[in-house]
């Protein structure tokens, strides 16, 4: 007599062992079009072929094994909360780099920003975004008031260059800080999933549409398979 109980486990397990199979051929397709990019590069030709399904990206960033554990420390980028160091993190461990992520220093204001990062030796697919949060909600114009003053004054004692000090003082008088979060393969391209984890992370002013354009447009960083990362940080 088969049970109910385990009908439901051999279920389960299928599911599980489908959900694995479908992420393998996942990546292995990444791999297989990451060749097609590195030749048609080689060729002196710009890639028709895309490494990531869903995005069209106009900027290639190639992580070789001539760097260095310097060119990890990216003086460029600050988050002041928790999750989105431990994220950010994540993303180095990963041999991902601030590269494309980095605000435009030029320009007085910028919005999110996104970047895929392709790890070519295992297949491996993630986005890395620098989005915008809003540091008002929640909070009354009296706390509001209180902590911005209380950023102003740790601002102007960071060292930061100095246009990255001014367009953190002009972030912090409009209300928003500088967040980051790791979507991986499923969830990026999951558009509606992906934007209740960043209205989670209180994310200012995006919607679907706004992140399938930015996802679309995103520039790839490409991990050779020569490079030495935490390749276990993928599993995390």
């Amino acid at each position: 007599m088969v049970r109910l109980g385990d009908l439901k486990s051999a279920n389960s397990n299928t599911s599980t062992t489908r959900s694995l199979d479908g992420k393998s051929a996942s990546r292995a397709i990444i791999r297989n079009n990451v060749k097609n990019v590195l030749r048609e590069i080689g060729e002196g030709r710009t890639p028709t072929t895309t490494i990531v399904k869903g995005a069209m990206s106009a900027y290639w960033v190639l992580i070789t094994c001539c760097a260095t554990e310097s060119d990890k420390v990216d003086q460029g980028i600050h988050f002041q909360d928790e999750e989105s160091k431990r994220q950010f993190n994540r993303w180095q461990r990963r041999g991902g780099r601030g590269e494309m992520l980095r605000p435009a220093l030029d320009s007085t204001f910028c919005g999110h920003i996104a970047c895929h990062l392709v790890d070519v030796k295992t297949g491996h697919h993630c986005v890395g975004i620098n989005f915008l949060a809003d540091s008002k909600k929640g909070k009354s114009d009296e706390e509001w008031r209180h902590e911005w003053f209380a950023r102003i004054e740790k601002s102007l004692k960071e060292e930061k260059p100095r246009e990255a000090k001014a367009m953190q003082l002009f972030e912090d008088r409009i209300g928003v800080r500088r967040s980051f979060m790791v979507a991986d393969d499923d969830l990026s391209h999951n558009l509606e999933e992906l934007v209740m984890c960043l209205n989670r992370r209180d994310v200012y002013d995006l919607d679907s549409d706004e992140l399938s354009y930015l996802l679309l447009t995103a520039p790839t960083i490409v991990v050779l398979e020569d490079v030495e990362i935490d390749r276990e940080s993928w599993n995390q």
